[in-house]
């Protein structure tokens, strides 16, 4: 069995695995090929593998599979409030979480 990997940069909260009903959040659930998944403007990252994480909002950033981020970095605007706000909105809507801590995220995903 092979193991790859992803990084993703994504501003939204991690949330607490035992309240992830898998199935029901399928769609929302980015794989780490082709574009982006995400429904409603939010996307999943999830743990299936060992269960210990899973983070919610919007991917900013994702590394091509099995490719770290580029060296040298990159640079990205600070988020505007219109954004935290939509997706404070967005997390309450799909996840049921009140008051989401909207923070940046690193995050590296092994599937």
């Amino acid at each position: 069995m092979s193991v790859t990997f992803n990084q993703y940069l994504l501003i939204g909260v991690k949330l607490d695995i035992d309240i992830i009903d898998y199935d029901k959040y399928e769609d929302y659930v980015d794989i780490g090929y082709k574009e982006v998944k995400s429904k409603d403007g939010l996307t999943l990252i999830y743990d299936g593998m060992s269960g210990e994480y899973a983070f919610v909002g919007q991917v900013l950033k994702r590394s091509d599979t099995d490719l770290p981020f580029e060296e040298g970095g990159f640079a990205l605007d600070s988020p505007n409030r219109t954004l935290l706000n939509r997706l404070s909105k967005l997390i309450t809507e799909h996840f049921n979480i009140t008051e989401p801590k909207i923070r940046i995220w690193v995050i590296t995903h092994y599937h």
